[in-house]
């Protein structure tokens, strides 16, 4: 089983934080299949992952920004998100090929019937609104070598952005607890028929945030 310990953790974590949830039943039993979600605050992966956890007792492997988790030392980023929470590390701004590493490891541990998640915005809101998406999402999904149909289940997180601001370590409870909403799965079977362009992969990408976009009530302009 994976960390036992949830079966306490996180259901007393989301009776403080999370006001309601939906969509459970669209969570596959078993992977392979990729999580992808808006992105409000640090806590967004962790309540995400709570429920995937209880649903299929497997770890979802995020991708994670190598500078955030840097932030609170070596030691902790080892422990916590190397060890514990098995991140996929983007590298830093200004590395060669940024992300390129982690595209291809998210690739082969969906090959390897285990669960991906990820944010496509690739950083947090300020203000709850949606930013534009980026392609990483369906290169790691045509990417894969042995599954060419990669479930895809848009989520949407809603209010975690007021709980957990921008620049502030202390989750206001006072303030608002988060909402999430899982939908339905999709796949990208039309997008594998054709040739890899800038179009595509944009193409592809507005589809996966006007799908998170309709799970957070929100809506999505860069289309």
């Amino acid at each position: 089983m994976v960390y036992p310990f949830t079966k306490l953790f996180f259901p007393l974590l989301r009776s403080l934080f999370i006001k309601n949830v939906t969509g459970l039943e669209n969570i596959p039993k078993k992977g392979p299949f990729i999580i992808v979600a808006n992105h409000q605050s640090h806590l967004d992966g962790l309540f995400i992952a709570s429920y995937v956890i209880q649903k299929t007792d497997q770890k979802p492997h995020f991708l994670a920004k190598k500078e955030f988790t840097s932030y609170f030392g070596r030691f902790f980023e080892y422990i916590v998100y190397q060890q514990w929470a098995s991140v996929l590390f983007v590298e830093k701004e200004g590395m060669r090929h940024r992300g390129k590493i982690a595209l291809l490891q998210a690739s082969g541990i969906l090959d390897m019937r285990e669960i991906v998640a990820l944010f496509p915005e690739g950083t947090r809101t300020y203000d709850g609104s949606l930013q534009e998406g980026r392609t990483g999402i369906v290169r790691i999904v045509l990417g894969t070598k042995k599954y060419k149909r990669i479930p895809i289940i848009p989520v949407g997180i809603k209010n975690a952005h007021l709980l957990l601001p921008r620049n502030c370590l202390i989750p206001r409870i006072w303030n608002a607890r988060i909402s999430l909403s899982f939908g339905k799965l999709f796949y990208f079977d039309s997008y594998r028929k054709k040739k890899v362009t800038k179009k595509m992969l944009r193409d592809a990408t507005t589809l996966v945030m006007k799908k998170i976009a309709h799970q957070a009530g929100r809506s999505y302009t860069y289309a």
